[in-house]
């Protein structure tokens, strides 16, 4: 569930990833951003047409992770899925937010908050610069659990502005789990040969 700061702040700078093996989506086929473990019966899915994917995989330690960005707002998203062998909480989000904050301790973030909405835990922060640089840099990380699986949000903007905001909680409602025969039947066309009229 961790990553270095400056990890994260290398990869929000850039905006790129190392593509590897692909995670059965690509910007082409994409209307939502999908991202699923081997052998789970359900993906987590976010509803928007707005990212383009830089990469999803499956990483050598059997995590799932998507980073896609938007590129003419200048804003990234990153889902990582990660199965742990207990069951996965909501408390574990929490730890591990808090194990992260204390890990962002030396770049000094500002408006830290943190709260549960519905089944998800999600942390807030800005960070007004890193080594010296403004950046102005607003983070929002949600935790969200399923069986032995957690699913872990970022959403990073630099550059925020507070009217910004709505783009945070729009995306975070717009996540949800869904099986994969939901996302066939979705693209499916109706043929209207094929249906039969019941009265």
């Amino acid at each position: 569930m961790k990553l270095s700061a400056a990890l994260i702040l290398l990869c929000l700078a850039t905006g790129r990833a190392t593509h590897a093996q692909p995670n059965g989506q690509t910007s082409k086929d994409q209307k939502s951003l999908r991202v699923a473990l081997p052998g789970k019966p359900w993906a987590l899915q976010i509803e928007t047409s707005d990212f383009a994917i830089e990469s999803n995989e499956i990483k050598p330690d059997g995590r799932a992770f998507l980073l896609a960005n938007d590129t003419p707002r200048n804003f990234t998203l990153t889902v990582t899925l990660q199965q742990v062998r207990e069951l996965a909480t909501l408390d574990g989000c929490r730890q591990a937010f808090e194990d992260r904050m204390a890990s962002y301790e030396n770049l000094k973030p500002v408006d830290v908050k943190q709260w549960q909405n519905a089944e998800m835990v999600i942390l807030e922060f800005v960070f007004p610069e890193v080594s010296g640089i403004p950046v102005q840099q607003k983070n929002v990380f949600a935790c969200l659990v399923n069986g032995d699986v957690y699913a872990e949000i970022h959403l990073s903007k630099v550059r925020f502005q507070a009217d910004e905001a709505p783009l945070f909680s729009s995306l975070l409602n717009a996540t949800h789990f869904v099986r994969p025969e939901q996302v066939r039947r979705r693209k499916r066309p109706v043929d209207s040969r094929k249906v039969i009229h019941s009265f």
